[in-house]
């Protein structure tokens, strides 16, 4: 089994409209999954939106850094949630993310490089 990072992005000006039913559909969606041992983090938790986010810009060795206020891109989706998903491949993995029942969305599915 491997780790694979799920990046959920999703138009922030809409989070404010999604209705409660929705949210239990997340909810319920990710708790069977992580009573089956495919979901290992990220239940329960969301990002804050970007305009909370600092983006800092490290210049290498010993050439310091530069932080700015907000996101890396300048985009209506943006990286709201995340979760660990536990898969035999990343084609397991992507069928897992494809699942997701809060919709519109765009998830990144990413192997989690083992050190």
């Amino acid at each position: 089994m491997a780790e694979f990072m799920m990046l959920i992005a999703q138009d922030e000006s809409e989070a404010p409209k999604v209705p409660p039913e929705q949210f239990e559909k997340v909810f319920t969606w990710w708790r069977g999954h992580e009573e089956a041992g495919r979901l290992k983090a990220g239940l329960g938790r969301r990002l804050q939106p970007s305009s909370t986010a600092r983006t800092v810009a490290v210049k290498g060795a010993g050439g310091g850094s530069t932080v700015t206020d907000g996101p890396f891109i300048e985009a209506k989706e943006m990286i709201g949630g995340y979760g660990i998903i536990e898969a035999s491949s990343i084609e397991d993995a992507v069928q897992i993310a494809s699942g997701w029942p809060a919709g519109p969305a765009w998830i990144e599915v990413r192997p989690v490089l083992e050190m």
